[in-house]
């Protein structure tokens, strides 16, 4: 499931400060713009106070830094327009949404801009405690989302309540329930980007659950720039210590159900590490806790807290000091010992020949070894 981030977006909002959207009558609702977002939007809502005529509406009647939306959905009375693009057009820093002059028949009498901000969350020391907001409200980026919703609770800091203790860094953690109901109730992070250089990235967090032994449970899932959620298992990851401890059972409808997961009574906070399953630097990634739960009881739920990513980095190699060159020393040239070539001796006047007496044969000399 890919989920998109949805940006409110005035469909009169104002130009430039004052200027209205529409000259007719259409009002602003819940202007966004200027908005800073940390997930990749895939989804542009404008509200409408006046119905707008379906027949008139155009995908490409919104784009985003020049590429257009690939459909259009209208609903609400044909007071609200969703522009949805098939792969987010959002990039990282200053993004420009824009509808032409008369785009429809309640649109802006004048070109209409609007900017937002994308700020993805770099991976590397990225800390999440839940604590710097007032429950029941989930911090910037986080979004919570229920697959199957039999009760209206989703996902939420809480700072009270079952199971105990409510976090591990106080005051606050991440909680959602779990009905005696089939739920399917997820959890989504902002999107995250692992800075180039780094070698090898781990994650912890703490967690707290109190879910109906094999009936109901909890995984850890992943996207990948914008692809499908998968289990960070599935992803190739695999947990340094507090991973899944069990099987979801297959006979009540659980939408987890024959997947390994947590389940059962963890006793408390455990901490949870995760090594592996997440893309090469500079991919953007999402990642998404999911709880399940089927029709045959219920438990108090599930907190996580304190999510953290270390990352290590290649170690640099100390400069060594130049070693100065060493001149070799040149081989030394061995001169050959000359032959010499024997004189003439003038012939005199002969004498008797002496005996001759037997010379000692001299010693051989060695040559010098070259030197090296």
């Amino acid at each position: 499931m890919t989920r998109a981030t949805t940006l409110i977006i005035s469909a009169i909002a104002l130009l430039n400060g004052v200027v209205p959207l529409t000259a007719t009558a259409c009002s602003v609702t819940s202007p966004s713009c200027g908005l800073t977002v940390f997930t990749r939007p895939t989804d542009f809502q404008i509200n409408l106070s006046d119905p707008v005529n379906p027949g008139s509406v155009q995908p490409s009647d919104l784009t985003v830094n020049k590429i257009p939306a690939d459909s259009a959905v209208i609903s609400n009375g044909n007071t609200t327009i969703d522009f949805i693009f098939n792969t987010s057009p959002a990039g990282q820093g200053l993004n420009t949404m824009h509808i032409p002059a008369g785009a429809f028949d309640c649109g802006p009498p004048v070109d209409f801009n609007c900017t937002f901000f994308l700020e993805p969350v770099e991976g590397c020391g990225f800390l999440e405690s839940f604590d710097e907001v007032t429950p029941p409200a989930l911090p910037l980026g986080w979004t919570a989302i229920n697959g199957i919703n039999p009760d209206g609770i989703l996902w939420q800091t809480s700072d009270s309540g079952n199971p105990t203790p409510p976090a591990f860094s106080l005051p606050n953690a991440a909680w959602v329930n779990d009905p005696d109901a089939i739920s399917d109730k997820y959890l989504y992070s902002p999107s995250i980007t692992i800075p180039l250089g780094v070698t090898s990235v781990f994650l912890f967090f703490w967690q707290n659950y109190a879910l109906e032994d094999g009936s109901d449970g909890g995984v850890l899932e992943i996207s990948v720039d914008g692809g499908p959620f998968v289990d960070i298992l599935a992803a190739g990851g695999f947990f340094g210590e507090g991973g899944y401890n069990g099987m979801i059972s297959t006979c009540c409808g659980n939408p987890l159900a024959g997947r390994q997961a947590w389940t059962g009574n963890s006793g408390g906070f455990i901490e949870t590490s995760v090594a592996g399953g997440l893309p090469s630097p500079g991919v953007p990634f999402v990642l998404r806790w999911r709880m399940g739960s089927d029709s045959s009881g219920s438990s108090e739920g599930w907190r996580i807290d304190a999510l953290q990513f270390a990352c290590e980095e290649p170690t640099p190699s100390p400069t060594p000091f130049p070693t100065p060159s060493i001149t070799p020393t040149p081989t030394a040239t061995v001169t050959p010992t000359p032959t010499l070539t024997p004189t003439a001796t003038p012939m005199a006047t002969p004498r008797p020949t002496p005996t001759p007496r037997p010379r000692p044969t001299p010693l051989p000399r060695s040559s010098p070894a070259p030197r090296p």
